[in-house]
């Protein structure tokens, strides 16, 4: 059976109830819907700590801190950059363009979050998942084939075509796979042009499921659009499709009865 995966601390500053948590769920529930909320991730209680007993800059008010009791969390390695602040509606504050871009998107089509999990690349037990997130109760899976992280990103977003039904409606993927994003808007052509070489004549790789990822695209009648989201900064859907990968890989890890850790 597979070992249980590292602690992680979300240190509150500024929410509902101010403290240390080690689920992203209870953290959760302390920030969203409170104004101007502040919190971080670490990979140390004592990171965290320091967090909380370090001064807001100018314009917010001190917070006491108040720890909170917690408990074993089976997230990821993905870290945090920065603050978030969280908003009234829940999401991240964001510009005037970002906010029209969201509505953009719902007024367009549909909207799934993507998100891929491994561990142990390069090795014999190495094991890897898929989520896909389009509501409440989605499935897990493990991944088909060689079990890396950027083969899980792109096998999530292929799912997610192959899942939304083959409608003229635009699809609208968000994946905080910058790879993902950058092969699909910016390198497609010169790979095509350059017959799945690199400009060094070495084969591009993960061909096979970029391959079927661009006829995915090709032919559907509906258009399909990737957006690149930043992972674990409070937006729900991400949230929800990493966790969803992370089961995938513990799926996949206990067909295989691997003791590694799933890490993303």
């Amino acid at each position: 059976m597979p070992k249980a995966a590292r602690t992680y601390y979300y240190a509150v500053r500024v929410g509902k109830k101010p403290g240390i948590y080690t689920q992203w769920s209870d953290c959760e529930k302390q920030v969203i819907g409170y104004p101007n909320s502040r919190y971080k991730k670490f990979v140390s209680k004592q990171e965290a700590d320091d967090f909380l007993s370090a001064t807001e800059s100018k314009g917010n008010s001190s917070t006491s801190r108040k720890h909170a009791t917690t408990t074993n969390f089976a997230g990821t390695s993905k870290d945090t950059s920065g603050d978030t602040k969280i908003g009234i509606a829940g999401s991240k504050i964001e510009t005037k363009t970002e906010r029209e871009e969201k509505v953009a998107l719902k007024d367009e089509g549909m909207i799934v979050y993507t998100d891929g999990a491994a561990s142990g690349n390069g090795t014999s037990k190495a094991y890897a998942g898929i989520g896909v997130y389009w509501g409440p109760n989605d499935k897990s899976e493990p991944l088909e084939g060689k079990p890396t992280n950027q083969r899980a990103e792109i096998q999530a977003v292929i799912r997610a075509i192959e899942t939304c039904g083959n409608d003229k409606s635009r699809l609208n993927i968000c994946t905080d796979s910058m790879y993902t994003v950058n092969a699909v808007k910016f390198w497609r052509k010169a790979w095509e042009k350059n017959k799945w070489k690199t400009s060094s004549n070495k084969d591009i790789q993960n061909e096979d499921l970029f391959r079927r990822l661009f006829h995915l695209i090709d032919t559907r009648p509906g258009m399909v659009v990737l957006k690149h989201v930043r992972g674990h900064q409070g937006v729900d859907g991400n949230v929800q499709a990493d966790q969803l990968a992370v089961n995938g890989a513990m799926l996949s890890a206990n067909n295989k009865k691997s003791p590694d850790n799933v890490i993303k």
